[in-house]
């Protein structure tokens, strides 16, 4: 079997095993993308997103056997959490609410390389007065 195959049977499996989730949990979106054939889920949730999205991967390994990488929306670093809400294709949920994350991920990202090349330039700056 070819990798696209694989890729578009994990595919539809995990959609399965969201469309599951969003009836017993309270999932906002999900998406997914692949990483070669792993499959990566970005998930947002309502509330207390940690628990729940250990629920979502039990519920996914238990029924189907998959083991996603899961990114939760809101408790990962923002240039992380901007390049896969990019990357990631919309899976199920609001889409609205989707697409302000996006923008709102795309500016904390830029504010968030600002500040860490502040930082780096700071940091060496006073490397280059102290003479090292």
């Amino acid at each position: 079997m070819d990798k696209q195959k694989v890729i578009e049977i994990r595919k539809m499996l995990i959609e399965k095993g969201i469309k599951k989730a969003m009836e017993r949990y309270p999932l906002i979106y999900a998406l997914i993308c692949f990483e070669d054939i792993q499959p990566y889920l970005v998930l947002k949730f309502k509330k207390r997103p940690t628990f729940y999205a250990i629920d979502v991967h039990d519920l996914i390994y238990s029924n189907y056997g998959l083991d996603p990488r899961i990114f939760v929306v809101g408790t990962i670093n923002p240039v992380t959490e901007n390049e896969l809400l990019e990357r990631c294709e919309f899976l199920i949920g609001n889409r609205e609410e989707y697409e302000r994350d996006k923008q709102k991920a795309k500016e904390a990202s830029k504010r968030f390389l600002s500040q860490l090349n502040e930082i780096v330039e700071s940091f060496l700056g006073q490397k280059n007065r102290q003479g090292t």
